[in-house]
């Protein structure tokens, strides 16, 4: 292999490989985390084996309770996750091969967005990505469930119900925020590639009005989940 040019859904497959290695040490690298069901279910199966797993991502002022949620679970299956100010890298790697790349570790880039990256097995690589991983544990500013200080006091947890509420809806194939608008549940770029064929029972992936996960229960024809259609029309007055 030694370096190889890869994109989106081979990027996708590669990452997927790295993950389910059978390995002694896995680093993850990603300012922001949000596992896809694939990707959480291969963590679940690492964490049964003896991998030490090393997660590094971004120190945030705030961190939502869906964030901290998931740092705990990680943490519990045996994790260490290291959290850095400004990180901006996505760097993948394990002791046979490493992914150097644009991708970041959230269902949403790895199902929705166009990415590249590199993927090599060269060692002199393989020592840089180490060294690297190795700077930013020493630059971190917490060691998620380790450090002596509490988390909860270090954290500015945001109070939901503080926050504006979000009004608007959901594009039904990419899950991505779009003004509310049954005529078109759409994002401008998911609303021209449906257009091409106009077929207004092609299952879609979201709900339009809680952009959840639909699992083909969606259309164009009807863009809300059945379940949240009566809080839809009180929500929206339709």
């Amino acid at each position: 292999m030694s370096m190889q040019f890869i994109r989106s859904d081979e990027l996708n497959r590669e990452l997927l490989r790295i993950v389910e290695e059978e390995t002694d040490e896995l680093f993850l690298i990603s300012p922001y985390i949000n596992l896809s069901t694939r990707f959480n279910n291969a963590l679940v199966q690492v964490s049964k084996r003896n991998t030490k797993v090393t997660i590094i991502s971004r120190w945030e002022k705030k961190f939502k309770p869906s964030d901290k949620e998931l740092f705990d679970a990680l943490v519990d299956r045996g994790f260490d996750l290291y959290l850095v100010d400004r990180l901006h890298a996505k760097l993948y790697f394990t002791k046979t091969k490493g992914i150097l790349s644009s991708i970041n570790f959230l269902k949403g880039s790895q199902e929705h967005s166009e990415e590249v990256g590199i993927v090599t097995d060269e060692p002199a690589m393989k020592s840089e990505f180490d060294r690297y991983a190795k700077d930013l544990i020493e630059k971190s500013i917490v060691h998620w469930g380790h450090d002596s200080i509490a988390t909860e006091d270090i954290l500015l947890v945001p109070n939901p119900s503080k926050s504006k509420k979000y009004t608007g809806g959901y594009c039904i194939r990419t899950g991505e925020k779009v003004p509310f608008n049954l005529k078109s549940p759409f994002t401008k770029k998911a609303f021209a590639n449906w257009n091409r064929h106009k077929e207004p029972e092609y299952k879609e992936k979201f709900c339009h009005f809680s952009g959840e996960e639909s699992n083909g229960e969606t259309t164009f024809s009807r863009p809300i989940l059945k379940k949240n259609w009566t809080k839809a029309k009180k929500t929206h007055n339709f």
